[in-house]
């Protein structure tokens, strides 16, 4: 049996390498992603150190300066800005502003003895003084040098603090007190102590 050979796959062959240069091509491309790769700053560590605590007992006093305020008695007094103070005289029933260097700026008259003075914020003081059997604040301001509002309060005090829109003073029967300088509205934050025994002895004597 004679074996029997076809030339086609080598014609056919040949024949595709002729027509066919080529069998593909590579294409490289680039697409933006939908991510993006942020460079991660360096960051500084924060220390938080604590401030060394301020004994009173290792504080040094120095003296400054001398200012007479020219008063009989002074019961109250307050720093203002632009290096001004403002001094009560309980005596003379008026409140003096002075400038750094001791003169004078203004000063104005009570109805009543004046006791204690505060500042509160947007060139205005609060003075406090005795009125009859009543006491009374003046709100006063620093530009105008007028009285811009007073306050009857039925209360017996002398000292009064300023914070956040609101005068704390010291009742005599309610304890710590403090008053809303814009409605006037008088809240009782607490009964001190003494008060507290003042009262159990004053039952005690009157049972």
């Amino acid at each position: 049996m004679s074996k029997y050979h076809s030339r086609f796959p080598s014609v056919y062959s040949k024949s595709i390498y002729a027509s066919v240069q080529k069998f593909g091509e590579i294409i490289v491309s680039s697409d933006q992603g939908d991510f993006s790769i942020h460079k991660r700053k360096d960051r500084q560590a924060q220390f938080m150190v604590a401030l060394p605590t301020k004994n009173i007992n290792n504080m040094t006093l120095t003296f400054q300066k001398h200012i007479s305020t020219k008063l009989t008695s002074v019961p109250g007094c307050s720093l203002l800005p632009v290096d001004r103070m403002v001094f009560s005289c309980d005596r003379q029933n008026k409140i003096r502003v002075l400038k750094s260097d001791g003169s004078k700026n203004f000063e104005k008259k009570n109805d009543g003895q004046t006791l204690d003075v505060v500042f509160i914020g947007g060139d205005s003081i609060a003075v406090t003084y005795r009125y009859s059997l009543h006491l009374k604040i003046n709100i006063i301001d620093l530009k105008k040098h007028k009285l811009n509002k007073s306050i009857n309060i039925n209360a017996y005090f002398v000292g009064v603090v300023y914070k956040d829109g609101h005068l704390i003073y010291c009742d005599g029967t309610k304890g710590i007190t403090m008053i809303n300088l814009n409605d006037e509205f008088i809240t009782s934050i607490g009964v001190l102590p003494y008060l507290q025994i003042w009262r159990t002895l004053q039952h005690s004597v009157t049972d």
